[in-house]
């Protein structure tokens, strides 16, 4: 899964110290490129196929 190291280490991480060290990411992109599920996938390691989000 090459998005394993990311999840593993990118979101949540503690300092030398013991603090835990939070981070944001922004997603951009025009409209229906598949931002949505990027995060989907990064966040429950699943794909839909085919998720409409734009209206």
């Amino acid at each position: 899964n090459p998005f394993e190291d990311i999840r593993m280490g990118c979101c949540s991480s503690q300092q030398a110290s013991g603090e835990e060290i939070q981070r944001k990411i922004a997603v951009v992109g025009d409209s229906g490129v598949g931002k949505t599920s990027l995060i989907q996938y990064f966040m429950t390691n699943d794909f839909d196929e085919y998720t409409p989000q734009e209206y």
